[in-house]
């Protein structure tokens, strides 16, 4: 069989640009070894999400009776809450199978591998080859997990076995403050679980607005969460019921479980790459070029895989774009404008640079800040922690970069990105209205702040 286009990975990179491409008539297929929807929707942010939907429900309870509500005995079921998580699982894979079915894209079961720059082999219960004009590799990316560390998917876990257990440990050791191990730590301390963090770097999310870091560590703080930064483990084993991690200090620390969240690796193993002559890093991820081209033409790669972002909805923009450039179409998405959140309580959300970054990179600065206690419909909903801040070029208001921790920060921050996509000035978005009583009105308030107009506060 012959294709215009073959994509390698039914992840949000993969199954979003076959789609893409369905629509721009080009025939296409996709070529999956497990189940579509990839890391993302089967091992990563749609389960990780759900659990902390069941964390926030849980978390509210515990200051009902602020709003004028009582509860008695609650409790939590964490197989329910396991439950509840495969059912979300299972309807949203069954959503995504629906829609390459509708736009009639053929879904290949099995492991693909490159014999040509045109030619795929595929092997699982029957074996196939087929032919493509274009090839896209969407193969994600994989937990890390260190030599040194005695991996046994039972007492030391990956981000992914973390979301199969069967019960809730009395302790956590989280390894890595990233992203996946921040939120995991909100969640299970959440259930009740005792979690320390630790990370060699001296502090959580090193890639966040350090202001916005510091408010959530104080969350964390009080929530009961250990953290401890500039100390790395040598090495990590279990027995006896028990993890024991051995530090670079001397120190030992001792949990039931242990979870490694120290990165992740470009899934590519296996694929036939070098054997077609396409680069590979050192890491093993695919080397591309500004429009995901790999050295080989005709042979594309996004997402994960390339070692770049990784993130579900950067693969997805990476894909679209390179939908365009095959259906010889303009861009249709400004795919270098990537906003990161985290799903903590409170939310972080960014985008664009950093106070840090702009400053190191030579920019005037101004900053603006808005705190939700500031908000009138922050102090109605009850979320008043955390606030909206602005990066931006004193002289003339183009805007560099904005952070939020809050409430609603993961939607907040679509607002200043599409300003960042459209390489627009706070003067743009502050001669707009916005509704009061609104979460969004602190965005307004911040780009005001950045000129010293900010009105409520």
């Amino acid at each position: 069989m012959t294709y215009d286009v073959a994509i390698i990975g039914a992840g949000p990179g993969g199954y979003v640009t076959a789609i893409r491409c369905a629509q721009y008539g080009l025939k296409t297929c996709i070529i999956e070894k497990s189940n579509v929807g990839g890391t993302c929707l089967n091992s990563g942010c749609i389960p990780t999400k759900t659990l902390i939907a069941s964390a926030k429900k849980f978390e509210m309870l515990k200051t009902i009776s602020d709003y004028g509500i009582f509860v008695d005995n609650y409790s939590i079921d964490f197989d329910s809450i396991m439950s509840r998580k495969n059912n979300v699982v299972a309807t949203l894979r069954n959503g995504v199978k629906y829609l390459l079915r509708k736009n009639g894209i053929d879904v290949i079961n099995g492991r693909a591998k490159l014999i040509s720059p045109t030619d795929i082999s595929i092997s699982g219960e029957t074996s196939t080859e087929i032919r493509a004009k274009n090839i896209i590799i969407s193969t994600g990316s994989l937990p890390f997990m260190p030599n040194t560390f005695e991996y046994d998917g039972d007492s030391i876990l990956t981000s992914d076995d973390i979301l199969e257990l069967a019960e809730l440990p009395e302790s956590f050791l989280i390894i890595g403050g990233g992203v996946i191990g921040c939120e995991m730590a909100y969640i299970f301390s959440t259930f009740g679980v005792k979690v320390t963090i630790i990370d060699k770097l001296k502090n959580i999310l090193p890639m966040e607005d350090e202001e916005i870091v510091n408010i959530l560590k104080e969350c964390f703080l009080k929530k009961g969460i250990e953290i401890i930064t500039g100390v790395s483990i040598d090495e990590v084993k279990s027995g006896n019921g028990c993890i024991i991690a051995s530090l670079s200090d001397g120190s030992k620390l001792e949990a039931e479980k242990a979870l490694v969240s120290i990165g992740r690796v470009p899934n590519t193993e296996d694929l036939g790459i070098e054997d077609i002559g396409a680069a590979l890093g050192q890491k093993g991820e695919i080397i591309v070029n500004e429009n995901f081209e790999t050295t080989v033409p005709g042979i594309y790669a996004i997402g994960d895989v390339t070692g770049k972002t990784y993130l579900a909805h950067a693969a997805s923009a990476q894909g679209l774009a390179v939908a365009d450039q095959i259906a010889g179409k303009a861009p249709s998405v400004a795919h270098e404008i990537i906003p990161r959140c985290i799903y903590t309580f409170p939310e972080i959300a960014s985008v664009g640079l950093t106070e840090r970054e702009a400053r190191d990179s030579g920019f005037n600065v101004s900053v603006g800040r808005f705190p939700f206690k500031a908000s009138g419909m922050g102090v109605a909903l009850g979320e008043t922690a955390g606030l909206v801040k602005v990066v931006a070029e004193k002289e003339n208001g183009k805007l560099l970069g904005a952070h939020i921790i809050g409430a609603c920060a993961s939607e907040l921050i679509a607002q200043p990105a599409i300003v960042l996509a459209g390489k627009g000035t706070l003067n743009d978005l502050t001669k707009a209205v916005y509704a009061h009583p609104t979460m969004s009105e602190s965005i307004h308030e911040a780009f005001e702040a950045v000129f010293g107009k900010s009105i409520n506060y």
